[in-house]
């Protein structure tokens, strides 16, 4: 098992609207698994893809990222974005040396668009800042103009490309 990493500190407007991170625990995988499920099917359907294919082939990527997160060596950081209580969020970090990088983030829709995604990564670029990084990356669907612009928008800058994936790094 690799060390544990923690988690940023969120700014005190969000625990106002009843926003909080915490450390993920066993009783919250389903949750966690049904929003990246969602998530994958949003994207599939939009593909065209039949309800059911989108289901099965969700529910199998799932499983696989599962699997290969628990491969991953750390310092490992396993957050759950909670809203009064429930949960509407995750966010995975993984620390390499002087490099903080979001293995994950994600919001269910209802609460995109609203200042909480924003809110995070500018979270984790100050935690980034106090652990002594001096950069905050993460990988992105280069299919995902919101993200792309949201994560231009923030600071991080595109420096690589592989596949399907874009490489961003935010100097820390």
């Amino acid at each position: 098992m690799s060390d544990p990493l923690s988690l940023p500190t969120l700014p005190a407007a969000l625990d106002a609207q009843g926003v909080r991170l915490r450390a993920r625990q066993s009783g919250d995988q389903l949750a966690v698994d049904q929003l990246y499920q969602q998530w994958r099917i949003e994207q599939f359907v939009v593909g065209g893809l039949p309800l059911a294919d989108c289901q099965q082939l969700a529910s199998q990527q799932c499983r696989a990222q599962r699997q290969h997160y628990r491969l991953l060596e750390g310092p490992l950081a396993w957050g759950v974005v909670e809203q009064h209580g429930q949960c509407v969020g995750r966010l995975y970090l993984q620390q390499h040396g002087d490099d903080l990088h979001i293995l994950d983030i994600l919001l269910q829709p209802a609460s995109r668009n609203h200042g909480l995604g924003s809110a995070l990564l500018t979270a984790c670029h100050a935690h980034a800042t106090a652990l002594g990084c001096t950069q905050l990356s993460l990988l992105v669907e280069l299919n995902n103009p919101r993200a792309l612009l949201l994560y231009q928008r923030l600071g991080f800058v595109l420096t690589g490309v592989n596949g399907v994936h874009g490489q961003m790094v935010w100097p820390v």
